[in-house]
């Protein structure tokens, strides 16, 4: 014998007495949060029904559309929630996004809508003083500005080293600039689980902006013949590079879960994001912490998205720097070099320092084109063209290191950087193969 509880017989009875309620006639919100059967503007007795089936375990039902309460789980609470809307109670559904299904290997990963980001700049800094950046974030309490001197300006270490640099002769904006034009700086920006009206899931199961979907940071590789300037006009083919994912399987390393999209821009974030940074020959891998991306957006199609006054902002702890610094020092580049332990090394108090470490003679013995940055970061000539910063770059740093991450606020561990991009749509043609 079938028996119900009173909390279910309430929600059977109310199903019962609204469900031959007419439906709105708007065609537009089936798959949205609370609408697991209907296609109106908002949640009818049909959709409360079939969250109760769900809940009994009598038919399927995301959680981004039938957890509406988003306790992780789908429970005749839902079902009553659903028919509480249904009947004209203004209550906010609050279901958690969908997470994408990744693959278990790379070559099975399909991209949704996807952008090439052909422009990555260093903001513009006023020297001050204090020196700051025009973009992108104020990290607020953690931040040295905050701390030190109670202000809340934009956080940009990154930019301030950069403008510190190019009174030094190392043009890092242009380094990133050519590294875009090469190709040996790709970032593709992924959109995951994006749905909208008039794109690519239009039709039934189709979602309005704003919507919460999942978006990836891949490093890609230039396809078919592809140039900059064909990529930059948004006709670029791509092929996603191998080391975008987690290894051994088909989930990105670097994504934002939910971002959202609205009818105007994006926000994503915070997640950890990934930036390859070529030096010469080499590259300085850092991942920064915190990480957030907004830009303005354009037309969204299946062919990707336009983005205008993109920005980045994070921060990368200054261990990470130093660790990725003699990494290349280390690599068989620089092997010119001859060295037998780390150029750049942490004292007994947590301090990074070269000591007498960096060489006299790195010119010299690196002579060749593409070890030129293997002198320049474990050279002591301070003088050379471009200048040799080993003996410097550990007190630079410490200088403008400016998040603090724990109690200590007299030690700043992590340096804040912005980035200003733009990005086009971008065809992906797969990913690119195995190696042998």
């Amino acid at each position: 014998m079938f028996r119900t509880t009173p909390f279910k017989a309430m929600i059977v009875a109310s199903l019962l007495v609204t469900a031959l309620a007419p439906a709105p006639a708007v065609h537009a919100g089936q798959g949205d949060c609370g609408q697991p059967s209907s296609t109106g503007d908002s949640p009818t007795a049909t959709d409360a029904l079939t969250a109760l089936r769900a809940a009994v375990s009598l038919a399927q039902c995301l959680l981004s559309v039938c957890d509406v309460d988003g306790t992780g789980s789908i429970t005749a609470s839902d079902a009553l929630i659903i028919l509480k809307v249904a009947v004209g109670q203004s209550i906010m559904l609050g279901c958690p996004a969908e997470m994408p299904m990744w693959p278990a290997d790379p070559a099975d990963y399909t991209p949704g809508p996807v952008s090439y980001l052909d422009t990555l700049a260093i903001p513009a800094v006023d020297p001050g003083p204090p020196a700051v950046a025009e973009c992108c974030k104020d990290f607020g309490d953690i931040s040295r500005d905050f701390i030190v001197s109670g202000t809340n300006n934009i956080d940009n270490a990154l930019a301030v080293l950069a403008s510190q640099l190019l009174g030094l002769g190392i043009d890092f904006g242009q380094i990133l600039d050519d590294s875009i034009v090469s190709g040996d700086l790709l970032i593709l920006f992924d959109h995951q689980l994006l749905q909208f009206n008039g794109g690519m899931f239009a039709g039934v199961g189709a979602r309005s902006l704003p919507d919460e979907f999942a978006l990836a940071q891949l490093a890609g590789t230039f396809d078919a013949g592809t140039t900059y300037d064909d990529a930059a006009a948004g006709n670029g083919e791509f092929l996603i590079s191998r080391s975008s994912f987690e290894p051994g399987t088909g989930e990105p390393s670097n994504f934002a879960h939910p971002a959202l999209m609205d009818t105007t821009s994006l926000s994503a974030g915070p997640f950890t994001l990934e930036i390859k940074i070529p030096f010469g020959f080499l590259s300085l891998d850092l991942v920064a912490e915190a990480a957030e991306v907004t830009a303005d957006h354009g037309p969204i199609s299946d062919a990707g998205i336009d983005y205008t006054n993109g920005e980045i902002s994070g921060y990368v702890p200054v261990d990470d720097i130093f660790a990725a610094l003699n990494e290349i020092l280390n690599s068989s580049q620089c092997d010119c070099l001859g060295l037998a332990e780390d150029v750049f090394q942490q004292n007994a108090s947590g301090v990074w320092t070269s000591g007498m470490r960096c060489l006299a003679d790195a010119a010299t013995v690196c002579a060749l084109e593409d070890e030129a940055v293997c002198a320049t970061l474990a050279g002591s000539d301070f003088a050379a063209d471009p200048p040799q910063v080993c003996v410097v770059l550990p007190g630079l740093m410490a200088g403008i290191a400016d998040i603090n991450l724990d109690e200590d606020t007299n030690d700043f561990e992590a340096m804040s950087l912005g980035l200003q991009f733009t990005g086009v749509p971008a065809q992906v043609n797969g990913v690119e193969p195995a190696g042998p």
